[in-house]
């Protein structure tokens, strides 16, 4: 349950004073219910602040108020708080960023989990690992991809073929299109049918680096597609982002 915040030193109008007049009306009320002690509706409001949404740009703002709410146990904005100090890249942010997503994790928050895995990546691949075991285990399904992809690798984890392909089946069948895709990867010499099939399924589940490799597969002549499908195939990954697939 969301916790009731202590606002000592906070004054009444502080929230609502950072939006703009004529601000919409419901980021208004959570303007002023995060005032009154709703850590949800302070990360409301930080969100609304960060993304320019309904209100003017404040990312100083927004990664004050993410803080509070997280004081409060809104434990998404401690996730919300994490990825905006992560991009500071300094090692105080780093350390905040953990600090913060390791209290919600540790709270039942499984998305606060893969965060932490996110942040130990480069850093301690063993800590990595144990966080992202924690999300998969909480149902965060990309968290089991990247686990299955580590145990394939025996990064911060054994080497262990069998519960990697157990992991990357279980991420793909709770809808993580990069678990799919890594599914597929170890099918392609077993299984190359289901492998296509996967591939396929990532890419139309917006994962962009499916669709090119079906476009790969159709060029080579590894599916049967008509020779056309494959520029469709690599114009759908560019607008899901992959930039050097525009050009082509």
């Amino acid at each position: 349950m969301v916790g009731v915040l202590a606002l000592a030193g906070c004054r009444q109008g502080d929230v609502v004073d950072l939006l703009p007049e004529g601000a919409d009306r419901d980021v208004v009320r959570d303007a002023r219910a995060c005032e009154a002690g709703d850590a949800q509706a302070c990360n409301n409001v930080a969100e609304s602040l960060e993304s320019g949404r309904d209100a003017t740009p404040d990312p100083t703002a927004a990664l004050a108020l993410y803080r509070r709410a997280c004081d409060g146990e809104a434990w998404l904005a401690c996730v919300n708080a994490a990825r905006m100090l992560s991009a500071e890249a300094s090692t105080a942010s780093y350390d905040e960023a953990r600090a913060l997503s390791a209290r919600a994790c540790d709270a039942g928050f499984p998305v606060a989990c893969a965060s932490l895995g996110r942040l130990w990546a480069g850093d301690d691949a063993a800590a990595a690992a144990a966080a992202f075991r924690q999300a998969c285990d909480g149902l965060v399904f990309d968290a089991c991809a990247e686990l299955g992809l580590r145990h394939q690798r025996g990064t911060g984890v054994d080497v262990d073929p069998e519960r990697a392909l157990s992991l990357l089946v279980r991420a793909c069948g709770g809808g993580s299109m990069r678990g799919c895709a890594l599914q597929a990867d170890v099918l392609v010499e077993t299984d190359p049918p289901l492998a296509l099939v996967l591939y396929r399924q990532a890419c139309i589940g917006g994962y962009a680096a499916g669709c090119v490799t079906v476009a790969e597969w159709v060029e080579s002549g590894k599916a049967a597609d008509d020779i056309g499908s494959a520029a469709a195939y690599r114009r759908q990954a560019c607008a899901l982002g992959l930039d050097e697939e525009c050009s082509r």
